[in-house]
């Protein structure tokens, strides 16, 4: 190896608390070792573009040509569709080594992330070798395994510092909370073919590099020896000791006396008054005896108030470890802050004097506290989320005025936990929004879980105990909502909870479930979770915490049981009425997924739906949501809530669309204003797209457009319009159609429609882009159009994605017309696109991302689709070539509701979709064209047109409605406007 005379002064040691770090430059200007004395302690470090879902990387530092470059250099190296300048520099400290880098893409770079990656050979530490973590809270240590583990991953999660030490005594550590990192994952890369353990460092906020825009970050790096790892552990464990929640008390049941005044939640002790609407807390000094201060059956603190109309309500106290949060190195820290104590929240309705007294219970007996007073004043604020009495479909606060929500899931903080969401409230709320959807999961301010499982973040003690610093957490996020004018769809559990088998994104964790019985919960498997009477139990107790602690908050906007969990309509049953009975404020009430038997329980407060595409064979979500909010409204007579959508639902739409245009996302929201749902629908992916290509001022263009509709108190229909028609030509020859099937996964509701000249699909219920084969009898729907060619035509089908094999037979007026078998396979061996393995189904998914057409003479005919045989197979687009009346136009999709004098409309370019937009292609406008609406009333209106990129009114006319039609004529249309049609 020949090194340039800086490089071997780099390998002069680096004196540290055991001796000295030699970096070792390799190829790029990575580091192809890191010794401590004589031994190897680290390998291949160096610097990952990676390419979004690990598909590739931009540029990877240690695979830079073979030359060994200087550890402290500045270059340009050329990468895809432009160049990379990136700067390291690697210097000395007191401590050990500083790696630095600056890197500035000439070119925008969508990214998974950037990365610094670190390996270890398997053969030094496999079996022997120990790695230790440690994340502000808790410190892992754990030996290397000899064998390939199955999950491969070791450990991810956030991380002040995570070390390794070898069998030796000789080892390493990386200071990732000073270093700014956060977040670290460990793995056992045995799984991909290569014998190294690998740690990787994702650099925050690198989801997309901007054109020109630096991103700087550095590694600070120390030697790790045994010995230090001994007294690391000793002093952690020291300090976990202190910081222990104990559960138990031994002590005679006691109240205090008097009664104590209260805090105003999010402010300080007033004297005597209170606000209607806001948040009263008191702290009880009550003592008692108990083993579980959870369980009701052991301890139950309870307070009664009632209020000046003499109404009592009954709220649970309960019991609370206090916790002080800072911010470390930008990273989260919760301390212990005092012992436990007992606490009722509680937020009064009514105007005047209110009584209240506690009941305390152990086994011992039941006191009482004298009753004591305080009065409420009149306040600002609007109160709890209701459903309107005056409408079916639509929500508001107990003070009349309508809540239509705008949002976005926000379902989990990444490695700084919840000062991240400090960034995402704010910038949510200032934008108008008023929705955010959160995940209490076991990464997520969950309060139950099973400590020994890796992939956690809080404090977990089992079933039926519960997490104090999570708790904590979600007091914090929850108060951070109401100042941001935020209100909160709590889910509190998700699939996969009660997942066995390994799933696409690994998020299968019943092994570790608390419930599980090798865990030491009750049931043997995950569908006892449903019929278990303990399981029941330990989820009706788990239910009164959240209601005692979180129910007082008017923003939580509602309960959501599950996330995408397809539970029995009895257990929904019994746990919604008990949540009902126990919760004073009475919060809406939901869940993912439902079916009738569920949507019509009496005490689901509304339905919900999620919708994706899968990969880019859906060009636009806007005709499906609009197709979930309609049917779901005319079905169960409830509010409707689209609670996810993406273009993707294995790839983040900042995938699809690392230009940021948002096109997916604005169409999504106001699909979903015109098609009857209770608000916007909620993208998912708000962490890697909303907030970094800032893309909240489309909630605020739809809020702005909904703040003056009084939602609450009209009885909105499903706007009936006719197919807007265009000038054209004498003569001038039919067109093509395209349509994209309104359903994905799932069984289609329909199998028969008829394509009809102005280019509606008429049928009963729904398609699917799925066609299934015989192997899944429950799903498959052969599929067949009616249609009228009178110049002749073609029939094209853009087939996307096949699952193992498919055999697609297309049938002309009953005869086979054409059929192709479609295989999966390896990469290079099928005219597939782009394929991938799929351990968990043992099979090959390809992308095929092709056209194939018959020929249709002049005429009607009948297309059938079948997929014979396999598996199943998607078909983004149906295009009807020459089938299509030239006076129709049928790419202004017209959606919208109306009453008697007023109607709200969504006027889209069809083609302005994300998919047109991505991929550069062109966007036609859509020349002046004329529609009626049809179910007004006779009379004057006045036609206010916006703009939907801003919320802002562009222009007025008027009108005249005459015989119950009002025609309606508009201007080229290059993507979408939004119109108010009022009396």
């Amino acid at each position: 190896m020949v090194l340039s005379a800086l490089s071997a002064l780099l390998l002069t040691p680096w004196v540290g608390a055991q001796g000295g770090l030699t970096p070792v430059p390799g190829p790029g200007g990575g580091l192809a070792e890191i010794r401590l004395g004589q031994e190897v302690v680290a390998v291949r470090l160096g610097v990952n573009l990676v390419k979004p879902k690990w598909e590739g990387r931009w540029f990877g530092q240690l695979d830079d040509g073979g030359e060994v470059r200087e550890a402290t250099s500045e270059r340009e190296v050329v990468i895809e569709g432009g160049t990379l300048r990136i700067a390291q520099a690697l210097e000395a400290t007191a401590e050990g080594l500083r790696l630095s880098y600056r890197l500035t893409p000439s070119v925008e770079l969508p990214c998974e992330g950037v990365f610094i990656t670190v390996g270890l050979p398997v053969g030094a530490v496999a079996g022997t070798g120990r790695w230790y973590a440690f994340d502000g809270a808790r410190l892992r240590e754990e030996t290397f395994p000899a064998e390939l583990p199955k999950p491969y991953h070791l450990y991810g999660g956030a991380t002040d510092w995570l070390a390794w030490v070898l069998p030796s005594g000789q080892g390493i550590q990386f200071d990732l909370a000073r270093s700014g990192f956060g977040v670290a994952s460990l793995q056992d890369d045995r799984q991909f073919g290569t014998d190294q353990f690998e740690l990787q460092l994702p650099v925050p906020e690198t989801r997309t590099l901007a054109a020109g825009k630096e991103v700087a970050f550095e590694l600070l790096i120390r030697p790790f020896t045994a010995e230090q790892a001994a007294k690391e552990v000793e002093d952690l464990k020291a300090r976990e000791e202190a910081q222990k929640v104990r559960f138990e008390s031994r002590q005679a049941l006691r109240l205090p006396t008097p009664l104590p005044p209260f805090l105003q939640k999010g402010g300080t002790t007033e004297a005597g008054t209170a606000r209607r609407y806001e948040g009263l807390e008191w702290t009880l000094d009550l003592e008692g005896t108990w083993d579980n201060p959870f369980d009701e059956r052991e301890v139950e603190v309870s307070a009664t108030f009632t209020a000046p109309s003499g109404r009592a309500v009954r709220v649970l106290g309960f019991w609370d470890v206090p916790y002080t949060r800072e911010v470390v190195n930008d990273q989260e820290r919760l301390t212990k802050a005092g012992d436990p104590m007992w606490r009722v929240r509680f937020t009064p309705s009514e105007v005047g004097e209110y009584a209240w007294k506690v009941t305390a219970r152990d086994r011992s007996g039941t006191v009482e506290s004298e009753t004591a007073r305080f009065t409420v004043e009149a306040g600002e604020k609007r109160g709890f989320v209701r459903r309107s009495p005056d409408t079916p479909y639509y929500l508001q606060y107990d003070n009349g005025q309508p809540y239509f929500a705008v949002g976005e899931d926000v379902c989990w903080g990444g490695g700084r936990q919840t000062l991240d969401y400090d960034l995402w409230f704010p910038a949510l709320g200032a934008a108008g929004g008023n929705f955010a959807r959160i995940w209490l999961v076991r990464w997520n301010m969950a309060l139950e879980w099973n400590p020994a499982d890796t992939f956690t973040r809080g404090k977990f003690y089992g079933a039926g105990l519960y997490s104090m610093d999570n708790a904590a957490r979600l007091d914090y996020v929850l108060d951070l909502a109401e100042k941001s004018g935020v209100y909160c769809m709590l889910a509190l559990g998700y699939h996969g909870e009660l997942l066995d088998r390994e799933s696409y994104f690994g998020e299968q964790c019943w092994v570790t479930s608390p419930y599980n019985q090798a865990n030491g919960g009750p049931c043997a498997k995950p569908e006892d979770f449903w019929t278990n009477p303990e399981a029941r139990r330990l989820y009706k107790q788990k239910l009164r915490y959240y209601v005692a602690r979180y129910a007082h908050s008017p923003h939580v906007q509602s309960w959501e049981f599950w996330n995408e969990v397809v539970a029995p309509a009895d257990w929904i049953a019994e746990m919604a009425a008990y949540l009902k009975s126990i919760d004073p404020y009475r919060h809406l009430v939901t869940t993912t997924y439902g079916y009738p038997e569920v949507w019509n329980l009496p005490d689901i407060d509304f339905t919900q739906t999620h919708m994706y595409g899968t990969g880019e064979q859906r060009h636009d979500g806007a005709p499906e949501i609009a197709r979930l909010c309609r049917e779901h409204t005319e079905q169960f007579g409830k509010p409707h809530f689209v609670g996810e959508f993406g273009i993707d639902w294995q790839k983040s739409d900042g995938d699809h669309d690392p230009q940021g245009h948002g096109i997916n996302l604005h169409n999504g929201l106001w699909s979903s204003m015109a098609s009857r749902g209770m608000g916007g629908a909620a993208i998912w992916y708000w962490d890697g797209y909303v907030h970094p290509k800032n893309l909240y001022h489309e909630f605020t263009a739809l809020a702005r457009f909904a703040g003056d509709i009084l939602w609450n108190k009209l009885a909105f229909r499903i706007a009936e319009v006719s197919m807007p028609t265009v000038e054209v030509a004498p003569g001038t020859p039919w067109r093509d159609l395209t349509v994209q099937p309104p359903m994905g996964w799932g069984t289609a509701t329909g199998t028969e429609f008829t394509v009809q000249p102005d280019g509606r699909i008429a049928g009963e219920g729904a398609y699917s882009s799925f066609l299934y084969s015989p192997a899944k009898p429950n799903e498959r729907r052969p599929l067949s159009f009616r249609v009228n060619c009178p110049q002749g035509g073609q029939f094209v089908l853009h087939a996307d994605t096949v699952s193992a094999r498919a055999v697609v037979q297309v049938s002309l007026d009953g005869q086979p017309a054409w059929e192709k078998e479609f295989k999966a396979g390896p990469e290079g061996e099928g005219e597939y696109k782009t394929t991938k393995w799929f351990e968990q189904y043992n099979l090959w998914q390809s992308t095929f991302d092709q056209d194939y057409a018959i020929d249709l003479p002049p005429g009607e005919h009948t297309i059938s689709l079948d997929n014979r045989d396999g598996d199943w197979i998607t078909i983004a687009t149906y295009t009807f070539k020459g089938c299509l009346d030239p006076r129709f136009a049928p790419e202004l999709a017209v959606r919208g509701l109306c009453t008697d004098d007023l109607a709200l409309l969504w006027l889209q370019n069809a083609n302005h979709n994300w998919y047109n937009a991505t991929h550069e292609l062109a966007i036609p406008p859509i020349p002046p064209a004329t529609f009626t609406l049809r179910g007004l009333r006779d009379g004057q209106y006045t036609l206010e047109w916006y703009d939907t990129s801003t919320g802002l009114k562009a222009r007025e006319e008027r009108v005249r409605c005459e015989g119950g039609e009002l025609t309606i004529k508009t201007e080229p249309i290059a993507g979408d406007v939004a119109c108010k049609v009022r009396r």
